[in-house]
């Protein structure tokens, strides 16, 4: 089991216990139309075929997607997913209950440490969809540069919404933190 501790979170391997504290966490519309690739409702057969397939993809060294937790409640999830030698992409959500706690920053941080320093990636990108401000507050923080943005077709939404696409490269984040 992958666990990474701060001085408020625990960031962890997800288990099968966790899937229906998961279930009530995600199944939220306020989160999901920010997410990419995450079904809506969400069911407990989301959530353990979630648990699985990323302890799985844990095993490969492929994606690292893990919960977050505060005085063990799921308060979130961070990841780093399509994983390859040189570099990946982080993705992260917050239960609403703990939003505008800079948890996000917290988590996401510890990743971009966990990806530059333990994985020795060169490279970390990430993006968000138009209006996901909260998102965006916290990747330009964490250093994150603007590289693109264009018009993707999202299934939650079903409409066109405009991706914005963000990177950071080791050499940056290394000499800043």
């Amino acid at each position: 089991m992958l666990e990474l501790l701060t001085k408020r979170l625990t960031i962890r391997s997800p288990v099968i216990e966790d899937a229906e504290e998961l279930r009530g966490k995600i199944n939220d519309f306020s989160i999901v139309q920010w997410l990419s690739n995450t079904p809506y409702p969400y069911d407990i057969d989301d959530a353990i075929s979630f648990i699985n397939r990323s302890n799985q993809a844990i095993k490969d060294s492929t994606a690292y997607n893990l919960v977050i937790e505060i005085d063990d409640e799921i308060a979130g999830g961070v990841g780093l997913f399509d994983v390859d030698e040189v570099g990946c992409e982080l993705g992260f959500w917050i239960a609403s209950k703990f939003w505008k706690r800079g948890i996000a920053t917290e988590a996401s941080k510890t990743m971009l440490y966990f990806g530059f320093k333990q994985l020795e990636l060169k490279t970390i990108k990430a993006s968000f969809k138009e209006g996901n401000e909260a998102s965006n507050k916290v990747l330009k923080k964490l250093g994150f540069i603007s590289i693109d943005q264009k018009l993707e077709d999202d299934e939650i939404l079903k409409q066109r919404v405009m991706m914005h696409f963000l990177e950071i490269k080791s050499s940056d984040y290394l000499f800043n933190n």
